[in-house]
């Protein structure tokens, strides 16, 4: 039988060796020429840089980027298309790296003729060993849409009265009647609101002069599809509030019995601000004409008696 000291050594023995063997491993260095990778990047258009995928439509150009931690390693990186059923084309070979910082992303554009998805591979030779390292990116690519720009219309008085209110009703017209379209007030005057395409603003009732407000409407078609409008509104001061102007104090018109005479009041009497009017007959005679307040062109009529 071995003495129990014996035993004891040897455990010491494997111990110590154990304690050696942990202090001389030597940790992995991040920064060695191994662990040098590069990442793919994609923009377009309509999308900003992404490492998985960028959708665009054909025709329009498309961008493709890459980044390396250790650039000082990178002896090329080559940019292919996987092409289904034939040997992969080569987009571009990128050399002289060397100078690039890690921050630095190198850009390449592409346009696509057909629709599909595709896959962008890059691949990087790394200087003085014999592995690379390679990344990937989907590119979408959509057929030419049919989507069309909206425009703003607007209706109500851009020529108001100081501390009265003002209303303005602002529409979006889309010839893609299926699509839905927002409305923002991007920018307006101090105190105004714009909510559910009514736009709302009382001046000062001591502010004279101009002031504006910009709206933007926006579809949710492919690609989304924007216009913007600036509108002018002219404050004038209480004390100036234009009157309406007739063209002369009486209207001769002759009008045969039985004959209706029909009379364009908008020709005989007009708004310097070019406001809506709204007519009124006083009391008298005749006691069968009448005035009909349409929004464009109020009427007078009247059908003399036999």
């Amino acid at each position: 039988m071995r003495p129990l000291s014996f035993l004891f050594n040897t455990i010491v023995f494997l111990l110590i060796s154990l304690a050696i063997f942990s202090c001389t491993s030597i940790p992995t260095n991040p920064y060695d020429q191994k662990n040098t990778k590069i990442v793919l990047f994609g923009k377009s258009t309509i999308q900003t840089a992404n490492e998985t995928s960028v959708v665009d439509s054909v025709g329009n150009r498309i961008s493709i980027g890459f980044t390396g931690n250790l650039p000082k390693y990178l002896d090329s990186v080559q940019l292919k298309i996987v092409l289904s059923g034939a040997r992969d084309s080569v987009i571009k070979t990128y050399t002289d790296l060397a100078s690039l910082k890690s921050s630095d992303t190198t850009w390449d554009a592409l346009v696509f003729s057909d629709t599909g998805t595709k896959t962008i591979i890059g691949t990087a030779f790394i200087s003085g060993i014999a592995s690379t390292f390679s990344d990937s990116i989907a590119i979408i690519v959509r057929g030419k849409p049919l989507n069309h720009k909206p425009s703003l219309d607007f209706t109500g008085p851009t020529t108001i009265v100081a501390g009265q209110q003002s209303i303005l009703t602002v529409t979006a017209v889309d010839s893609d009647k299926t699509q839905q379209d927002t409305i923002v007030l991007a920018q307006g005057p101090s105190g105004a609101v714009f909510s559910s395409g009514i736009f709302n603003w009382t001046p000062p009732a001591t502010f004279s002069g101009t002031d504006s407000a910009i709206f933007i409407v926006h579809d949710n078609g492919y690609p989304v599809m924007y216009d913007t409008a600036k509108v002018v509104f002219t404050v004038t001061s209480s004390s100036t509030t234009p009157t309406s102007l007739w063209t002369s104090k009486t209207l001769n018109e002759l009008a045969s019995p039985g004959n209706t005479l029909t009379m364009t009041l908008l020709t005989y009497c007009s708004f310097p601000t070019g406001d809506v009017l709204t007519f009124t007959l006083l009391p008298g005679l005749p006691s069968t004409d009448s005035i009909a307040n349409a929004s464009t062109t109020p009427t007078y009529t009247f059908t003399p008696g036999p």
